[in-house]
């Protein structure tokens, strides 16, 4: 079937929750892992956070499927707000994350 991309919903919070725990702890630290890494991924990828996340009007969470399981994601912030002060608030892609098994696909 391949890969299909849609729209998060609440439904998706614990496996986007996780998702983004794994691939944060597999990009960041392939070595090991520490307390300022678990207080990191445990705070920022908690349910709450993501569920505020899919909830937040200007924030879309895009999922990406294969066979029904989630491999990746991406979160995109609507009114981005650029440090250079000539540009307008516009949409920025803000994480980007997929697990590795399915980089390339």
């Amino acid at each position: 079937m391949g890969v299909l991309i849609r729209e998060a919903k609440l439904d998706d919070v614990k496996n986007l929750a996780v998702l983004l725990q794994q691939v944060w702890i597999s990009t960041y630290a392939p070595d090991g892992i520490k307390v300022e890494f678990s207080n990191y991924v445990l705070n920022e990828y908690s349910i709450e956070n993501v569920r505020k996340s899919i909830l937040d009007r200007y924030t879309k969470i895009l999922i990406a499927t294969n066979a029904e399981l989630v491999v990746g994601c991406a979160e995109i912030k609507l009114k981005f707000i650029s440090p250079d002060k000539e540009i307008e608030p516009c949409p920025e892609i803000s994480t980007l994350y997929v697990l590795e098994g399915m980089q390339g696909n």
